[in-house]
């Protein structure tokens, strides 16, 4: 989540967690890691999000999914020193993309490159109806051939 959005809409992320959901901390502003120092990434976007969280939900997420997937090697080290886990995704559903298209374009995405252990890229909020509309579909999809749904901390740690 971003910690904007956690400051914005607080039972939302109250909500997820309630209902057992895992949340992870998606930075505070959507910025590029790139264009930022690692201290930036650190003390401005990382920890100010977790910390937002934690505040509104009890829980603090050490596990990061960087903006646009785009980090540098060094960065990487540096939170990984810190104790963060970086995650990003194995099959980009391109809902970021097809914003004003039909939800099938998303659903056929993630049917074209479902695989087992696969992280699936998607997004929520206001513009990303298509996503919504498109989520019981690939639930169903990759049900129906025994695919199972798994926290990132039961998947990967």
């Amino acid at each position: 989540m971003l910690g904007q959005n956690v400051k914005q809409f607080p039972e939302i992320a109250k909500r997820i967690t309630d209902e057992g959901h895992q949340i992870a901390n998606h930075s505070w502003e959507h910025e590029n890691f790139t264009d930022l120092t690692n201290e930036e990434v650190l003390y401005d976007e990382v920890i100010p999000t977790s910390e937002k969280i934690e505040k509104v939900t009890g829980v603090y997420p050490t596990i990061v999914r960087p903006p646009f997937g785009a980090i540098t090697d060094e960065t990487i080290e540096f939170l990984g020193y810190q104790g963060w886990k970086l995650v990003n995704w194995s099959i980009d559903s391109f809902d970021w993309h097809y914003a004003q298209d039909t939800h099938e374009e998303i659903v056929g995405q993630v049917e074209r490159h479902y695989h087992p252990g696969g992280i699936v890229l998607l997004h929520n909020g206001v513009i990303h109806k298509q996503t919504v509309q498109a989520l019981p579909e690939i639930i169903e999809l990759l049900r129906e051939d025994g695919y199972e749904f798994k926290t990132v901390d039961q998947l990967l740690f």
